[in-house]
């Protein structure tokens, strides 16, 4: 995910983030990743970056970058 997340970053990093969204990079990126990040976020920073967010099988949550 993390290459993926990277890849569409360099497209789009500051046209469609907003603070928000760069705090919330921030805390994925960090090693470790922060246990407090909420998941509503990390899909609004997906989609911010232009990727889509699909319900899967179960609880399973597909990320997808065009």
């Amino acid at each position: 995910m993390q290459f993926l997340l990277a890849q569409a970053i360099k497209k789009s990093y500051h046209s469609s983030m907003n603070s928000r969204h760069r705090k919330t990079l921030a805390a994925i990126m960090t090693k470790p990743a922060k246990s407090s990040i909420v998941f509503a976020d990390i899909e609004a920073l997906i989609k911010a970056l232009g990727g889509e967010v699909r319900e899967g099988a179960g609880s399973r949550v597909v990320f997808e970058f065009a």
